[in-house]
C-alpha cells in the first residue's frame, strides 16, 4: 500500500455464501466461460469505454486484473482461463470466489501494474474484461486487437456486475446477483435498527504523517446509509474514496464520531497507536472514551475495494463497528 490512496492504483463467510449460491445456480456454466443464457449473440455491450460487440458466446474469458472485473466474473460462477495478479497471496474474497468455480487458474504477475499483452494473447481469449484505469494510454486499443474488450467500473460494483453479465450473455443472472447482494444490506439494516444514525469515522494514518478519512464514495461509505448509519463525509473529488485531512484538522473531523476505526494495510503496522496517542486528539470524545477499533489488513483492504464479493464483508464490518460504538 503506497503512502497515498488514489482509487485507480490501490487496491467471510457472507461472501462465500453469496458466491456459492450463484455458483450452484449456474452449475455447468463455469468451466471455460459464460453461456449465452438470457442473451443472444452477437450482442453490443456498453461499458466504461463506450460499446463493444461480442460476436459469440465467450468460452475463453480472461480478466486483465484481479480487481472488480474478476470479482464479478467469479460471483457469476464463470471460471476465467487466466487473470492478472496484483497481490500475493490473493485477497481472501478472490480465493473464495476461485474455490467456487473449481479452484486456482493461471495468472500473470501484475504487481508492477504492467499488463502482459504477450501472456494475454497466449491464453487465446475470446473476451477480455479489464477494470477501468488499466486500459489507459492506448491499452484499450491494444487489448481490443487481441479480443473483444469490455472495460468495467471500479467504483460501482452493481455496474461492474451488469457489464460482465452482459458481456457473457447473462444479463438476467447479473440482475439476480445484484438483488441478492443488496438483500444482504437490507437484512443488516433491520438488525442495526437500535444503532440507527450511528456515526463511524474510518481513518487511514501513515507513518509518513499523512492522514485520510474514508468518504461517502468509498465502498463502506456507500453502504453506511443503506444500513441506517450516518453518512460518511462527502467526496470532494469525483472517483476518490478518501479525503486527506491535515493533522491540525483531524480532531475536528473526528469530533462527532461514535467510533473511530483505523485501517492498516501492512501486518504489524501500529496505525491505531499513531492516531489515539496523539495529544491533540485526547479531547475527541470517542478517543477519550476508548471507542476506537483497529481494523485488520483484510478488513482494511475490503473496506477500500468496491466489488460484489466485498459487499457482504463490508456489511459485516459496519455492523460490528456500529455495535462497538454504542
Amino acid at each position: 500500500m503506497p503512502s497515498s490512496l488514489p482509487r485507480r492504483t490501490v487496491l467471510a463467510a457472507g461472501a462465500a455464501l453469496l458466491v456459492g449460491a450463484c455458483s450452484q445456480e449456474q452449475a455447468g456454466r463455469r468451466t471455460t466461460g459464460g453461456r449465452a443464457a438470457g442473451g443472444a449473440f452477437p450482442r453490443t455491450v456498453e461499458h466504461e469505454r463506450g460499446a463493444t460487440e461480442v460476436p459469440a458466446a465467450p468460452r475463453r474469458v480472461v480478466a486483465v486484473t484481479d480487481g472488480a472485473e474478476l470479482a464479478s466474473l467469479l460471483a457469476l460462477g464463470v471460471r476465467p482461463v487466466g487473470f492478472g495478479q496484483r497481490t500475493d497471496p490473493l485477497q481472501p474474497w478472490t480465493q473464495e470466489g476461485l474455490g467456487q468455480v473449481g479452484g486456482q487458474v493461471p495468472t500473470y504477475d501484475l504487481s508492477s501494474g504492467e499488463v502482459d499483452l504477450e501472456q494475454l494473447a497466449a491464453w487465446r481469449p475470446d473476451l477480455l474484461l479489464v477494470q477501468d484505469g488499466f486500459d489507459a494510454d492506448g491499452m484499450f486499443e491494444r487489448l481490443s486487437a487481441l479480443a473483444p474488450t469490455v472495460t468495467t467500473s471500479f467504483i460501482d460494483w452493481r455496474r461492474s456486475v451488469r457489464q460482465v453479465a452482459d458481456a457473457v450473455g447473462r444479463p438476467e443472472d447479473g440482475g439476480r446477483l445484484v438483488s441478492r447482494t443488496e438483500a444482504v444490506a437490507r437484512s443488516a439494516r433491520g438488525r442495526l435498527s437500535p444503532y440507527r444514525g450511528a456515526r463511524l469515522a474510518m481513518v487511514v494514518s501513515f507513518a509518513s504523517g499523512e492522514d485520510f478519512l474514508l468518504n461517502a464514495a468509498s465502498p463502506v461509505g456507500k453502504l453506511a446509509p443503506a444500513l441506517g448509519l450516518a453518512p460518511f463525509p462527502a467526496s470532494r473529488t469525483p472517483g476518490e474514496a478518501v479525503e486527506q485531512v491535515s493533522a491540525e484538522l483531524l480532531g475536528d473531523a473526528l469530533e462527532g464520531a461514535d467510533l473511530v476505526a483505523v485501517l492498516a494495510f501492512e501486518d504489524g503496522d501500529p496505525a491505531l497507536a499513531r492516531v489515539v496517542e496523539r495529544p491533540e486528539l485526547a479531547g475527541v470524545p470517542a478517543v477519550a472514551a476508548g471507542r476506537v477499533a483497529a481494523l485488520s489488513v483484510e478488513e482494511s483492504n475490503g473496506a477500500y475495494f468496491d466489488s460484489v464479493l466485498t459487499v457482504p464483508r463490508n456489511v459485516a464490518l459496519l455492523e460490528r463497528l456500529a455495535r462497538l460504538g454504542a
